[in-house]
């Protein structure tokens, strides 16, 4: 009788069974904490609304959504993380104008509810740093790049500051008083 062959895999197969192994191990050690925290993921339902409601039936009009940027933070002081969104809408009738927008989030228990949505910039107005977002006194401020006489649409030079609050009435923009 003749032993039977032990059969080793050959090359390819080796190959295929090592990468098999690391794809698994390297998904064993996948941290959670990659996907967005709780209040972004349901804020992103909440902007995605929004922007669909801004854009009504224009089908020229599109969210830039790789500009689109959330904070999390209590706005409000009431000790509940509340979501401030900034977004792009652009692309209105079919042309080039675009216009940014600020949205707070209000936090609830195991909810989010719209405090406020306003445009607060774009094309010939001023623009807005979305990623520097300051709380001074209950009042959201927002880095702003401002037009000077001159200045191209693309490109405005003046630095400068918008105030925004929160309250009964809505999302207000706060002007400055001498």
């Amino acid at each position: 009788m003749r032993k039977a062959a032990r059969m080793r895999p050959g090359r390819p197969q080796r190959l295929a069974i090592m990468m098999m192994t690391l794809a698994l191990a390297l998904a064993s050690c996948e941290d959670p904490s990659d996907d967005p925290p709780a209040p972004v993921a349901e804020a992103t339902k909440y902007v995605d609304a929004i922007v669909s409601r801004i854009k009504g039936n224009d089908p020229d009009a599109e969210e830039y959504a790789e500009a689109r940027k959330i904070h999390v933070l209590d706005v409000d002081g009431d000790g509940v993380k509340d979501v401030v969104a900034f977004f792009t809408v652009e692309g209105f009738d079919g042309g080039n104008n675009y216009h940014f927008y600020l949205s707070v989030l209000r936090g609830r228990p195991g909810s989010l509810a719209e405090a406020g949505t306003l445009k607060i910039g774009g094309k010939g107005w001023r623009h807005i740093d979305f990623d520097r977002l300051g709380l001074e006194g209950g009042r959201l401020i927002v880095q702003t790049s401002e037009y000077e006489q001159g200045d191209p649409l693309c490109c405005p030079s003046r630095t400068g500051r918008a105030r925004f609050k929160i309250d009964d009435h809505g999302l207000k923009e706060v002007t400055n008083t001498p």
